[in-house]
């Protein structure tokens, strides 16, 4: 990774990967390549703090200012995936459906949050496969070092989910799109906070190893925010939550934001970024949409966010 600035850094993929990476960034410079930025969200217990709209106003600065930066133009689709479904794979749960089902409501909140916070590019939303995708004879050459390992282990004792946290790491390039068909027309950019840096580097990994077997790497780039520090996905207690926040006034949120800044530093920015967007019309539609998967999904679909054929799948099963 290279630095951009305090809090941000570029990914870039092995140097053997840069000539074509070189030239895929200048196709998307004419427009011959359509730009596609990932964002991922983990699993949820569907407690969505208000944090999400200033993880969100991080995330559209980054689209809006570093993404024009580096391929020098601005019309980007947006594509959102929650990995509770892979999740669920690897602990060893077949409930697919219910997990799924589940995701909707962080995605869409997530969604219009970027919408709120001045993104008004295409937004697809998808859960990610709830199988192993990266084959075997890829994953047997991965080699993650001790230090990225002892990390994720830590992110397996925080989420207490079960899952392998090795093969999750690893999955992680399917899940990104590191992985696929040769020439579909894309420039991948991953944008998200501190935890996709290990992430990056395990996925650079299986991209070395995914070449060294013959396979076919997408061109894809990173940029890292280091200044979200932790998963919006992830209420910590005392936190307000957007569910709650249909009754209270728009003062008693602020106050609860502030309160948690302060006890929580490294979420003070996104926290002070929230209060500032309380009083959107956006967000007080959205919560009122969250009474029903039903409503949500009226909501998604007026907003025009597109849900992909997996998703829908889950949505639609009874």
């Amino acid at each position: 990774m290279r630095k951009l600035q305090n809090s941000s850094a570029l990914c870039l993929p092995d140097v053997s990967e840069h000539a074509v990476l070189r030239h895929c960034i200048a196709s998307a410079r004419s427009g011959e390549v359509k730009v596609r930025v990932i964002i991922g969200i983990g699993e949820t217990n569907s407690r969505i703090p208000l944090r999400v709209l200033g993880y969100a106003k991080a995330i559209s600065e980054a689209i809006r200012v570093d993404v024009p930066t580096l391929i020098n133009q601005c019309t980007v689709q947006v594509h959102l995936f929650s990995s509770a479904t892979k999740i669920a794979f690897l602990s060893g749960s077949s409930e697919f459906v219910g997990v799924g089902k589940r995701a909707v409501k962080p995605l869409v909140t997530l969604a219009e949050a970027l919408r709120i916070t001045g993104y008004r590019g295409p937004i697809s939303i998808d859960v990610a496969d709830p199988r192993a995708e990266v084959p075997s004879n890829i994953e047997r050459r991965v080699s993650i070092p001790a230090k990225l390992q002892t990390d994720l282990l830590q992110f397996e004792l925080n989420n207490n989910n079960g899952a392998n946290s090795r093969l999750y790491g690893i999955e992680h390039a399917a899940m990104f799109e590191d992985l696929g068909d040769r020439g579909d027309g894309h420039l991948r950019i991953f944008v998200g906070g501190k935890p996709e840096g290990v992430f990056w580097a395990i996925r650079r990994s299986v991209r070395t190893a995914a070449v060294a077997c013959g396979a076919h790497v997408n061109p894809t780039l990173g940029l890292v925010l280091y200044g979200l520090k932790r998963p919006w996905y992830h209420a910590l207690d005392g936190e307000p939550l957007i569910d709650d926040f249909t009754g209270a006034s728009l003062e008693d949120a602020r106050l609860k934001l502030e309160a948690v800044g302060r006890v929580h530093h490294q979420l003070k920015r996104e926290n002070d970024r929230a209060a500032r967007l309380l009083d959107s019309p956006e967000l007080h539609e959205l919560v009122r949409s969250m009474v029903s998967l039903s409503d949500l999904m009226k909501f998604a679909e007026a907003r025009q966010y597109k849900f992909c054929p997996r998703i829908l799948k889950l949505i639609e099963t009874q």
